[in-house]
């Protein structure tokens, strides 16, 4: 019967068949075990924790770049600089210690300084709360707590012990039900194949 689907074992070489051998195994099952950690209709590899807080990720990332930033920015003051009231010829791309700025009087001289300096503001309290914020968020959508934060509140008194053990009752659930996954879809079928290969021979 030509219209029968045989598993077989075939060998291609350059785009030819040099071996073909139909497979002595008589299951259904392709012989492909596949454990996701959160299934999703319509993708064979489901979905994983670097995926699920993938968002929350990228957000911890850029709010880290920006404090690095934010921190060069204002470790240091900003010089503002009005050429025209300077001696042409100044160096104005250096700055030290008991500097001399010679300067000329012009029109703008009781208007502006010829130098004035200021600092940039500091954001970084701000931006910590956003990255804390994400990386809460991050628990959240992977529901994989944060251990090590768990521990150092429980132990400073900020979380007492009946709290901790309730974050960790939350993510029980999902674990059993990765842990089910994995049974299911790889530890079963991964047996039941063995088993059938052992009885075949």
């Amino acid at each position: 019967n030509f219209e029968s689907e045989f598993m077989v074992n075939c060998w291609i070489c350059d785009n030819e068949i040099i071996r073909a051998d139909i497979s002595n195994f008589h299951s259904d099952r392709l012989p492909f075990i596949i454990a996701r950690y959160e299934r999703m209709a319509g993708k064979i590899n489901g979905r994983g924790a670097p995926e699920q807080g993938e968002d929350s990720q990228r957000v911890c990332n850029s709010a880290a770049r920006a404090m690095v930033d934010n921190f060069a920015m204002s470790s240091g003051p900003q010089v503002v600089v009005d050429t025209s009231q300077l001696v042409p010829g100044t160096d104005i791309t250096t700055q030290a210690p008991r500097k001399i700025w010679p300067i000329r009087y012009t029109e703008n001289s009781s208007k502006h300084k010829p130098v004035d300096f200021f600092v940039p503001p500091t954001m970084i309290d701000e931006l910590t709360k956003v990255f804390a914020l994400f990386k809460w968020l991050m628990t959240e959508q992977t529901m994989l707590p944060d251990m090590e934060n768990l521990q150092q509140e429980a132990g400073s008194g900020v979380r007492t012990i009946a709290q901790t053990s309730m974050v960790f009752e939350k993510s029980e659930g999902w674990i059993k039900m990765v842990i089910g996954n994995l049974d299911e879809e790889f530890w079963t079928p991964f047996i039941e194949g063995f088993y059938h290969w052992n009885m075949t021979f």
